[in-house]
């Protein structure tokens, strides 16, 4: 198991990342429980970027971080539950004028 190799010291780090989109953002609590379960190191929640793989359609579509997305009050909500642990760095996905505080 993973997290064994870590705490034998077989591995030093154990790092999950995630890119949130449409298709993934309400399974955030079940990777973060997950992921504390097996002790990482750290877990990374990225805003999904265009880069040139989707055109600007399916890019709006999939990009659940805008504030203008249809969904993005639900991951607002997912986000204000995840738990508060030092491990968790959730990378330039805010939300423009968001913040945890905000209420939903």
């Amino acid at each position: 198991e993973l997290s064994a190799l870590k705490i034998k010291g077989v591995i030093s780090e154990l790092i999950f990342v995630c890119t949130v989109q449409d298709s993934n953002f309400e399974e955030i609590p079940k990777l973060i429980s997950k992921a504390l379960e097996l002790n990482v190191t750290e877990i990374r929640l990225k805003r999904l970027r265009q880069r040139g793989t989707f055109d600007q359609r399916e890019f709006k579509d999939k990009d659940i971080c805008s504030p203008d997305h249809p969904k993005s009050k639900e991951l607002r909500r997912i986000l204000n539950n995840v738990p508060v642990d030092s491990r968790i760095n959730l990378i330039d996905i805010f939300f423009d004028n968001f913040s945890f505080s905000q209420e939903v």
